[in-house]
């Protein structure tokens, strides 16, 4: 399970974008690491380490985000598809995610992640909420005119 917060920058909008998610950390026949999106489905990355691929998995959800912001015309469209991503799993994915959290409540080794605080899979809900931030127009700290001080 993960929890990111992001701000990501559009055409002509800026989006908070929050995300409850869960993810899947195996390791290859070739020795690499990867993190699999349950939710978001699709996101995927490598590491030579756990950790590595833990932190590349945020790099690449984050790159994601802002590939969809730029495509996206509009905040509306950029929070429509965001979801799609978000939601973008197939059944037999949650399924292994599941098994996989009731071994870990069970007991089973957590291997290399066993660091990681362990919390039920049932404590909060999977979803991601993308909300449009508001910036107001910034007031000059002067009436507009140079100020120019002599430093001593």
């Amino acid at each position: 399970m993960f929890g990111f917060t992001d701000l990501i920058e559009g055409r002509g909008f800026i989006a908070r974008v929050r995300t409850d998610g869960r993810a899947m950390v195996e390791e290859d026949e070739d020795k690499t690491w990867w993190v699999y999106g349950v939710n978001p489905g699709g996101v995927c990355a490598p590491g030579a380490t756990p950790k590595e691929a833990l932190q590349a998995f945020r790099i690449a959800l984050q790159e994601v985000l802002l590939d969809c912001a730029v495509r996206c015309d509009t905040f509306a469209a950029f929070r429509n598809e965001v979801g799609l991503i978000f939601d973008s799993t197939t059944k037999d994915i949650v399924d292994e995610w599941q098994d996989a959290a009731l071994a870990l409540r069970k007991g089973a080794d957590a291997g290399p992640l066993d660091d990681l605080e362990r919390l039920r899979s049932d404590s909060r809900e999977y979803t991601i909420d993308v909300t449009e931030v508001k910036v107001e127009r910034a007031r000059p700290l002067n009436d507009g005119q140079p100020q120019f001080a002599q430093a001593a």
